[in-house]
Parts: C-alpha cells; sequence; structure tokens
C-alpha cells in the first residue's frame, strides 16, 4: 500500500470528525494481523525466539490455531514478559517525598503521545525508599491496569510509577515497539465494581499472536509510515473545515430531538454541516424508537405480528425442524430503555427469531487453503474467504459472536448474507418470517449498545444466552418496511 492508494481508498473518511481515527485503528489491528507485511522465510520463527527468551520452553503452552500466518507462535502474553512491575504513591502529607529529581508517572501523564519524555510530578530519593513506587529503567511498557484502564507509553528515561501502572519488559522475542503496537491492540476489559481493573495474571493469560522478531520490525516500520499518511490525512481534514461553517450546539440537539418528519428531511437541504458519522447515529436511534416516521392504524400492532411468529415457529417444532424455546425472562421496566409508540411491543430477541447456529461449521484456514474458492465463507465481520461448498440458500441475518468489534464498533455487528454461502462458528445465524423483517432487526442491533451482553476479558464474546436476552423494541411489520425505507432515503442525503 502506498500513499496515494492509501488516500484514494480512505480520503472519503476526510469529513468525518472521528475518520482518521477509525483508520489509524484499521491500520494498527490490520498490522498485528501480519496483514500489512511480506512473510519472509529467512525469519527465524517466534516459537524459536520465544524458546530462546527468559521464559522456560518447558513451561510455555502454546495455543494451537490454524488463523495465523506462518511463523507466528500463538502465546499467552506472559510468555515475552520478562518482568512486570508495579508501583506505589509517597505520602501526601510529607514534603520531604515531594519536588526532588526523580520524574513520578501517574495515569495522568500517559497520554497519547507513544514516548513518555517528562512528568508533572517528581518525587526525592527519600520518597522512592519510603513508598513501594520503583523506579524503572528506560524503554519500559507503561501499561495502566486501572483508573484509565489500557492507557499505553514507553519510558525514555529512569522513571518512577505509581500503583495505577505496570512496567512490562518484553523479553528478547518481543520487539519493544511491536509490544506497544500489540498492547494497543488489546480490548482490555477490567473486573470491579467502583474502579475497573486487571489484574497481572489475567494480563498474563491473554492470547496474542507472536510474529518472528524480523517481521515485527517490518511490521512497526510499516505501521509508522501509513500512520504518517493518516496525520497528512488529518491535516487535510482540518483544513477543509475551516472553509465550511461550524454546526452549533443547539442546531445539532435540534436535530438529535426532532419529531417533526416534514422538518426532519428539510435539515439535509440546509446549509449546516453535521458530520455525516454523527447523521447515521442519529438516523439509527430515531428509527428503533419510533420517530423517524408517523404511526399508521392500519399497520395492525406488533402483539399481533408476536401471534403470527409464535404460530410459525410453533409449526416449525412441530415439524421437529427447531427446538422448543427456553422460557425467557418477562420484560421488566427497567429492560425498557426509551418509550415507544403504543402499537409497539418490547420483546427479548430469542422469542422473536429463528437461530440456526446449530447449522455452522467451521472449516480452518489450511482445510479452506485446499478447496476452490466458490462461495463466499462468512465470519464475526463478514465474509473472510471463499470455500467449494455452502451450507446456506437464502438470505439470513448475521451476528458477530465475537471478536474485538462487538466493544470497538468498527464494522456492523449484524449483517445480511445472501445467496449461497457458508458460515463459521463466530457468527450467529438468525432466521425470521421474512427478510424485511429481518433486516430491521439488522438496523436495531446495530443501532443498540451490546456491552451489557458482552462477556470475557481478552475475547469478547456473545453467546447466544445473552444474545437471546436483549430486549428488542418492535413496531408491526408495516411500520417496519416505512422505517427502513426512510432510513436508506435519508442515508443516501448523507
Amino acid at each position: 500500500m502506498n500513499a496515494a492508494s492509501f488516500i484514494e481508498n480512505f480520503g472519503h473518511l476526510a469529513n468525518a470528525p472521528d475518520g482518521v481515527d477509525q483508520i489509524r485503528l484499521a491500520i494498527l489491528h490490520l498490522g498485528v494481523q501480519g496483514k500489512l507485511t511480506v512473510r519472509n522465510s529467512d525469519d527465524i520463527h517466534a516459537k524459536k525466539r520465544i524458546e530462546d527468551g527468559v521464559t522456560p520452553v518447558s513451561e510455555i503452552e502454546f495455543i494451537e490455531t490454524f488463523d495465523i500466518p506462518d511463523g507466528w507462535a500463538r502465546i499467552p502474553l506472559g510468555c515475552v514478559v520478562a518482568s512486570n512491575t508495579g508501583g506505589g504513591t509517597p505520602s501526601k502529607s510529607n514534603p520531604s517525598y515531594w519536588g526532588g529529581e526523580i520524574s513520578w508517572a501517574s495515569v495522568k501523564d500517559i497520554q497519547s503521545p507513544k514516548y513518555l519524555h517528562s512528568t508533572i510530578d517528581k518525587i526525592t530519593q527519600d520518597g522512592l525508599d519510603n513508598s513501594s513506587s520503583n523506579l524503572i529503567p528506560e524503554g519500559r511498557l507503561l501499561v495502566v491496569t486501572r483508573m484509565g484502564l489500557g492507557k499505553l507509553a514507553i519510558n525514555t528515561r529512569p522513571i518512577a510509577i505509581n500503583q495505577d501502572i505496570r512496567a512490562i519488559e518484553p523479553t528478547t522475542a518481543l520487539d519493544l515497539d511491536f509490544g506497544y503496537l500489540l498492547f494497543k491492540s488489546l480490548s482490555l476489559v477490567g473486573k470491579g465494581v467502583t474502579v475497573k481493573g486487571i489484574k497481572v495474571t489475567e494480563l498474563h493469560q491473554i492470547p496474542v499472536s507472536l510474529p518472528p522478531l524480523a517481521e515485527q520490525k517490518r511490521i512497526v516500520a510499516k505501521v509508522d509510515e501509513l500512520m504518517a499518511l493518516c496525520d497528512k490525512l488529518e491535516s487535510q481534514q482540518q483544513e477543509r473545515e475551516r472553509c465550511f461553517p461550524i454546526l452549533s450546539h443547539a442546531a445539532h440537539e435540534r436535530f438529535r430531538t426532532e419529531t417533526s418528519f416534514k422538518n426532519l428531511e428539510s435539515i439535509f437541504d440546509s446549509d449546516l454541516v453535521i458530520s455525516p458519522r454523527d447523521l447515521q447515529k442519529t438516523i439509527n436511534a430515531l428509527a428503533i424508537r419510533g420517530k423517524l416516521v408517523p404511526q399508521n392504524s392500519v399497520d395492525g400492532t406488533a402483539a399481533e405480528l408476536l401471534n403470527e411468529i409464535g404460530e410459525v415457529k410453533s409449526d416449525l417444532v412441530s415439524q421437529k425442524k427447531i427446538r422448543k424455546d427456553l422460557p425467557f425472562s418477562p420484560i421488566e421496566e427497567n429492560d425498557m430503555a426509551w418509550s415507544i409508540p403504543s402499537s409497539w411491543e418490547w420483546v427479548r430477541f430469542g422469542t422473536i427469531i429463528i437461530n440456526r447456529d446449530g447449522e455452522r461449521i467451521p472449516v480452518s484456514k489450511t482445510e479452506r487453503a485446499k478447496r476452490i474458492k466458490t462461495y463466499d465463507y462468512y465470519g464475526a465481520s463478514g465474509v473472510i474467504d471463499k470455500i467449494d461448498d455452502f451450507i446456506f440458500d437464502k438470505p439470513l441475518l448475521l451476528i458477530g459472536e465475537d471478536g474485538a468489534n462487538l466493544i470497538n464498533r468498527s464494522t456492523p455487528i449484524a449483517f445480511m448474507a445472501r445467496g449461497k454461502y457458508w458460515v463459521n462458528n463466530h457468527a450467529h445465524v438468525i432466521d425470521g418470517i421474512s427478510e424485511e423483517f429481518l433486516r430491521y432487526i439488522e438496523l436495531f442491533i446495530n443501532a443498540t449498545n451490546l456491552e451489557p451482553y458482552v462477556t470475557g476479558m481478552a475475547q469478547p464474546k456473545m453467546n447466544q444466552a445473552k444474545m437471546n436476552s436483549i430486549p428488542v423494541a418492535l413496531p408491526p411489520l408495516s411500520e417496519q418496511k416505512r422505517i427502513l425505507e426512510m432510513v436508506n432515503r435519508l442515508m443516501d442525503a448523507v
């Protein structure tokens, strides 16, 4: 990928306030997955580097996987950590501990720059000696493990740290700068009621994919190159923004809360400049709240639709094509996230769909490589390969079951699959009473915060039970059709 093709493919995002950030995130994840660099047969296998490191090979449990490039190793993060040092805070009540010459880092010092050169506070040698803080040599990964979980920096000078930061020394198998990229790509999920944090043992258990050391350096160089292009793109974006009027807060709120459907569409014809991403989010939010199109008494009610769905599912159960649903917990008042029109119903996701997860079949990357590339092979975020056979031959809704995308939402969680295709076990397969019905469910899922239904720290996952418990604001079928038509119409205008 060169500068010209990069700008050609991503330049259209320049008008979105967070477009460049999304590009940076994509570069980061592509880099640590080995999709920005080419393999080199002369590179020493990552396993060999790990064995030559600090951790005795007899204690290493390599994780078997078919989804990493040749020469890479899938391991617990702790296998490439030579040391993991914590810190502490000298007593604030003792003035002799503060104002010295030793830089002391707290979470507020760990900001966006990669390298940490200086800190706000400094302590004395006496303060260091009489606290649990430690003096960390230069060239360590400073990882915030609570009170700002996931913030990251590399110190360029010896530094003391507080109790919310861990200083990680990589083994010889892990390049320091690649380690920085690796940590930035992790979706750390903490535990705790008041303050979310992650323990050292939990951090070390996170599975990571490690390239050969030489490839790590090539990845860092390529990511740095592309991030520099992002800086250029961001500069162009800022210059462009100076040429347009700034949308006032009041005008944005007017759009967000608009309930007059005629006036709603007229906003698109105004001279106001609104972020496309913000517009899309607002359109989707209005759609699933019943505020995008007016209600119509001839549409019937969602209760009638529920009866129809129940009859269809009962018939499939009697034909032994699906299993009878287990009882779902009733919708309580606190499940109703917003008020809905009187013709709508709040329902559990599992009561209105037909789950076809049992028909999924995963096929390893190695096995797929042997097959003719004919039909789409779907994973958690869309088509990831081709294969010589198919499982499904009708439009169905796929919903990502696992992966960081459940949290960062860089691509849609729910998406339609059409034609003949195969689905692995990383995407839920959802059937329903019609394709239009599935498209409304697609819209609802993509407009809904799914974090309450996601489990797992290192590997976020939304299992079938959690997915089935999601409360859905269900309109009558005819209104669903009009909502989808309006959404498409407005999205074309964005």
